[in-house]
This record gives C-alpha cells, sequence and structure tokens, in this order.
C-alpha cells in the first residue's frame, strides 16, 4: 500500500538545502580521500582513483544513516537537514540517529 503523503512548500526548501549540503560533504570527503591517498601513496606513486572514491562512498553512507532511516517520517527533511549540517560534530549526528529512531507522535 503506497502513502500519498503531501509535501508542503517548507519541507521542498528543506530539502533543496540538503541536497545542497549533500553536494557540499560529498565533495569534502572527496577532496580528503585524495588528498589522504596520495599522502600515503608509496614513494610518491600515483594515486589509483577507485580507492577514495570507494572510501567516500562508504563514509557517506556511514553519515547518512540517520537520514536513510528517517525516510519515511513525518519531519524527514528536517531530519536530513540535521544530519547534513550537523552530523559532522557526531553529537549532531547521534541527535538525528535518535530523532530518526523514534516514532512519528499523532
Amino acid at each position: 500500500m503506497s502513502e500519498n503523503r503531501i509535501i508542503s512548500k517548507a519541507d521542498k526548501w528543506l530539502w533543496a538545502i540538503f541536497i545542497i549540503g549533500l553536494l557540499l560533504v560529498v565533495a569534502a570527503i572527496l577532496n580528503y580521500s585524495l588528498v589522504l591517498s596520495a599522502m600515503f601513496a608509496p614513494g610518491g606513486q600515483s594515486v589509483e582513483i577507485w580507492t577514495p572514491i570507494a572510501v567516500t562512498a562508504i563514509v557517506v553512507f556511514v553519515y547518512l544513516i540517520p537520514t536513510i532511516l528517517g525516510r519515511k517520517k513525518r519531519k524527514s527533511a528536517a531530519i536530513a537537514v540535521l544530519n547534513i549540517y550537523l552530523g559532522w560534530t557526531v553529537i549532531g549526528w547521534i541527535v538525528a540517529l535518535v530523532w530518526s529512531s523514534l516514532g512519528d507522535r499523532d
């Protein structure tokens, strides 16, 4: 049974803000992965591009676990924005994870 949800204008803005933040987070993590791969490459050898991409994919997946768990919640856009912008503080990530794990109030 599919659930038809009406998305408010505020939620649309929150999702747009989330997408912008997600692009920034992915770019930053990929940048750090590339830099770390180059730093630890033995003897100045070239870096395989797939290693930083794989590391980035794994880190982004773990970073977005609260958003993934809360995707069916009524306040899913707010959980996603909290996760993307404050998840790096670890406390923000834990708050988003707990919020996404709680049940919706009616």
